[in-house]
């Protein structure tokens, strides 16, 4: 690992700096268990008494990445022989309710079994007993969230946006067959980086993911989580507990329309009982999307991010593969990913026809042919004897009339004309 530039650091429990640096942090000498940290990430709100602390003996947490509805997220580095730091993300569980609990172990179990590369990867998980912490450990992306970037520059171009949409659906496929649904995607959700030169993106924060076959717990509590801007309207005006891939694909619909446009589909100011109202009564209609000369944007591209925004969840993509589908013809990332999972779909589900039996035409083409190779040795050998007694027995597939004649040729038939060669004369007509 490259070093990184000496930085001011501090320890978290007493007043003690030194230069240092933050890969390589060096231990407090007035607390060995602990190690110091960027004096910039002390300066500003109320001290984190987590930051320098290694949790497991193994996992040192330097500075906060961000804040999750139960929990936090801390870049750390993981120890290692010969002096091994290896950066990684740690996503700590900081409630005691019964309820964030469960929502933090199925958020483990859910991540745990995806292994799409446009899913933050799952490394680890355990509990910390002096510190008394559940934590789980991800790997860590460098980079901007969607939601930055959009920040940055409104409108992005539609060829961008087709790639990183189809890299979200083609996370969602697997999720959802899975069982998993996301429930709370948003641009802030989505991690851009780069690898391999090539930008990709990434599906974080699976807190309030459920199956979705599973009773939501919050239900019996009158709670819907997620991000209003971005949830589908049945969760407002029908919801009756059950989870869809339609919610999942609504959000990334709206998230499509916002990057192309740089403006939200529907007029949601106000407060959330105040969108409660307008989406029950079902009265909002996506606004339509611009298609003046300063967008360029396809037709057909229009109505694929029309349909996964309406509001009746039966008229939108039934699932993300089929989303994927309407999505290739401007998208080869999408179109790459629909023609190799069709593919892998023939391979592992051959066809169950009924092997096919050779006709009675071709055996009897193989019969013809051994019986004129058997009749040709047996002329050469023993004379035209040897050749009819073949020919009789061969003959009874079909008991045609061949008379070989002295010379070898073919006995004229009674118009005149040749009879057929041995061959044709046992090929039915």
């Amino acid at each position: 690992m490259t070093a990184s530039p000496q930085r001011l650091m501090q320890c978290t429990m007493c007043a003690y700096n030194q230069a240092g640096q933050p890969s390589d942090p060096p231990n407090c000498p007035q607390h060995p268990d602990r190690y110091l940290v960027a004096q910039k990430f002390l300066v500003n709100g109320p001290k984190d008494y987590l930051l320098g602390a290694v949790l497991s003996q193994k996992y040192i947490l330097t500075h906060p990445l961000g804040q999750g509805q139960y929990g936090k997220v801390y870049y750390a580095l993981q120890m290692g022989a010969g002096g091994l730091r290896k950066p990684v993300a740690l996503k700590i569980l900081r409630e005691d309710r019964a309820e964030a609990q469960a929502l933090f172990l199925d958020e483990m179990k859910v991540i745990s079994q995806l292994t799409s590369r446009h899913i933050v990867r799952y490394l680890d998980s355990g509990y910390d007993v002096e510190q008394g912490l559940t934590y789980m450990v991800m790997e860590v992306i460098e980079g901007d969230t969607l939601s930055q970037r959009l920040s940055e520059s409104g409108i992005m171009n539609h060829h961008r946006v087709t790639r990183m949409i189809s890299q979200l659906l083609i996370a969602l496929e697997e999720a959802h067959q899975a069982g998993v649904i996301h429930r709370d995607l948003k641009p802030s959700n989505l991690m851009l980086t780069y690898l391999d030169g090539e930008e990709v993106l990434k599906v974080l924060d699976f807190g309030v993911a459920r199956p979705n076959a599973d009773q939501p717990r919050e239900q019996t509590q009158g709670v819907i989580p997620g991000t209003p801007a971005y949830m589908a309207p049945e969760l407002f005006s029908k919801y009756d507990g059950h989870i869809t891939p339609q919610m999942d694909l609504f959000s990334v619909g709206v998230i499509f329309y916002q990057c192309l446009t740089g403006y939200l589909p529907f007029n949601i100011e106000g407060s959330v009982d105040h969108l409660i109202a307008y989406y029950k009564l079902y009265s909002l209609t996506p606004k339509p999307i611009p298609v003046g000369n300063h967008l360029h944007l396809p037709k057909g591209l229009i109505d694929v991010v029309m349909k996964s925004i309406s509001l009746d969840p039966k008229k939108r993509y039934a699932n993300a593969h089929e989303m994927l589908t309407a999505l290739a013809p401007w998208s080869p990332t999408a179109h790459k990913h629909v023609d190799t999972q069709s593919t892998l779909a023939r391979i592992d589900s051959p066809s169950q026809a009924t092997p096919a039996v050779p006709s009675k035409l071709n055996w009897l083409v193989a019969a013809a042919i051994l019986g004129g190779l058997l009749g040709l040795g047996a002329h050469l050998m023993y004379g035209k004897g040897s050749t009819q007694v073949i020919g009789k027995l061969l003959g009874d597939i079909e008991n045609p009339q061949i008379e070989q004649s002295e010379s070898g040729g073919t006995t004229p038939d009674q118009d005149g004309s040749p009879s057929p060669s041995t061959l044709e004369a046992q090929i039915p007509k």
